[in-house]
């Protein structure tokens, strides 16, 4: 089974070529490598004071920015991290699909 769901780098392509509002899920290392790739461009991102944590084990993560003109919301959800329902393990460190993203424009 082919996986469609894209990694980091397509994400941000998906973001620049939509004129809409994009809400990003993913895991705890995508989220990380979304924004490692962030800091590298030389792209102004404003965020908002919605930027709202949930620590501790088991909890999501919210981050709201403008970004062209747009608002981009990034979810980390701890069930993209979960071993007990993602068996596959990357070579990078964690699952496979802690580095896999959910996608919605609105």
């Amino acid at each position: 089974m082919v996986d469609s769901r894209p990694e980091a780098k397509e994400v941000f392509k998906t973001i620049i070529n939509t004129p809409m509002d994009c809400v990003l899920i993913t895991g705890e290392r995508g989220s990380y490598e979304f924004l490692k790739m962030l800091e590298n461009i030389d792209f102004s991102l404003t965020p908002t004071s919605e930027i709202r944590r949930k620590e501790g084990e088991g909890k999501s993560q919210i981050l709201n920015w403008n970004f062209m003109g747009k608002k981009i919301t990034l979810i980390t959800d701890p069930v993209f991290d979960s071993r007990i329902t993602n068996k596959l393990v990357d070579p990078r460190g964690g699952v496979k699909e802690s580095y896999k993203f959910e996608v919605y424009t609105k």
